[in-house]
């Protein structure tokens, strides 16, 4: 990244997590692949006028300027950090008026995929973009861009609830939820260098637990080819009490319930889905992604404060689903009763020591990023929930990240009120649409098969 001349307004150190996104993203990047970036989708009742949603998201990166910054790699430390300097290099709304198609959502959905495979340089400023889809009859959709490496899921929510605050009612006090953007967290801030030491070192004994393990790859074609695409899933209703239901069937106690029922469907949809393409594998990894304990509850709009457990599913058990399901329930207990998710965080501390192309190098060494079988996320909603954008009524809200290859797709669950959502982001040429849709299909049947 080149040095630029602006002057300086404000600068933001990215946390351990942050810079563990931003140099994948960079790897990523050199490789010819999209990066780590995520997005978020709000489905409307009600058109929103393009000029005033320009000025609130205006608004919103006065009061946050970190959401106007460009990335700077500092020649002193050799460590990234997100530097306001007043300068935009790109738009930060885009607007598509799809109004006389009656085909809108369809359409909405191909420009949506299109821009998956844009990329992202994220040395150029803002570090959002906003895309308003409009169609007729009130109906419209706004699409949050970002790059991981500045705020997750949880932040890309505080984002839009930023917009639709300071574009409706500009003087109200920011939610309770939400300290300002000088104020980062540190998990580990209470510990001695000496604690952070050897939490690290049973960080990365954890991470290394499943080096033997054989991982098979499952691939169409090659991850240099083809296109990002995503599909859509939404169950509600009775659907959602169904699935509430078999939740606490399967994982009546414990931690991290709903998720550990989701995680299990997607593994067991996986075994299926190899078995059928004759891929034999001895296990099926994921990740489950976490908020790290030991900060508030309070949080700033960006920053990432994820950690994850890796969850495996052995093939023994793959036909037992309450083995399996007693299996992820140990897993998740061992990694939070032993401080797991803190460890995890002093492991990413201790990465974050080495300037950027040192780190950089290191994750493209083939043992340091472990071999998933598949993405897997599932978040709720921050409190309060967006039901509303600059008047219109969000009717379901959801949204997913790319994941490089392997392995090439990330199934991400969204709850939304009284509803679940699924988006599964695959690359398409190192997967097929057949296999995606398979995919989804098998997920499905996991979700609700007796």
């Amino acid at each position: 990244m080149l040095p630029y001349k602006s002057p300086v307004v404000r600068r933001y150190r990215l946390n351990p997590c942050d810079y563990l996104y931003f140099a994948h993203h960079r790897l990523l990047r050199r490789r010819g692949e999209m990066g780590n970036m995520p997005c978020m989708t709000a489905e409307l009742e009600g058109d929103l006028d393009p000029a005033a949603l320009e000025a609130a998201i205006q608004r919103a990166m006065e009061v946050h300027p970190v959401l106007q910054s460009r990335a700077r790699i500092e020649r002193l430390p050799g460590r990234p950090a997100w530097i306001v300097d007043r300068r935009m290099d790109r738009p930060a709304l885009v607007v598509h008026d799809l109004r006389d198609r009656a085909n809108w959502r369809d359409e909405a959905r191909r420009l949506l995929e299109t821009q998956f495979s844009a990329g992202w340089d994220m040395a150029q400023s803002p570090q959002i973009r906003v895309e308003l889809y409009r169609g007729p009859q009130a109906g419209s959709m706004l699409c949050l861009r970002w790059p991981h490496g500045l705020m997750d899921a949880e932040g890309a929510q505080w984002t839009m609830h930023e917009i639709d605050r300071l574009g409706t009612t500009s003087g109200s006090p920011p939610p309770a939820g939400l300290l300002p953007d000088e104020r980062p967290l540190d998990p580990l801030a209470d510990e001695s260098w000496w604690r952070k030491i050897r939490m690290f070192q049973r960080g990365r004994r954890r991470y290394c637990v499943h080096e033997s393990t054989r991982v098979a790859e499952l691939a169409d074609g090659s991850p240099r080819e083809g296109h990002w695409r995503f599909l859509h899933r939404r169950w509600s209703g009775t659907q959602w009490a169904e699935l509430r239901a078999r939740g606490a069937r399967w994982c009546p106690s414990g931690p991290a319930r709903f998720s550990r029922f989701l995680a299990g469907c997607v593994l067991r949809a996986l075994a299926r889905l190899y078995a059928e393409r004759g891929v034999a594998s001895d296990a099926w990894l994921i990740t489950l992604p976490m908020r790290v304990r030991g900060i508030a509850a309070a949080r700033p709009l960006h920053g990432n404060y994820l950690v994850s457990a890796t969850l495996c599913g052995r093939r023994a058990v793959m036909d037992h689903r309450q083995r399996l399901y007693d299996e992820l329930e140990a897993q998740v207990r061992s990694f939070l009763d032993d401080g797991g998710d803190r460890a995890n965080w002093a492991l990413i501390w201790m990465a974050a020591k080495m300037r950027e192309w040192q780190y950089e190098w290191l994750l493209s060494r083939p043992s340091t990023l472990q071999p998933y079988a598949s993405g897997f996320s599932f978040y709720g909603e921050i409190d309060p929930p967006l039901r509303s954008l600059l008047g219109a009524k969000v009717t379901n809200f959801w949204g997913s990240a790319a994941m490089a290859a392997p392995p090439g797709w990330n199934p991400a669950f969204a709850r939304f009120g009284d509803s679940l959502n699924l988006s599964l982001t695959w690359l398409e040429g190192y997967h097929t649409r057949a296999t995606a849709d398979r995919y989804a299909a098998l997920i499905e049947r996991e979700l609700f098969e007796s």
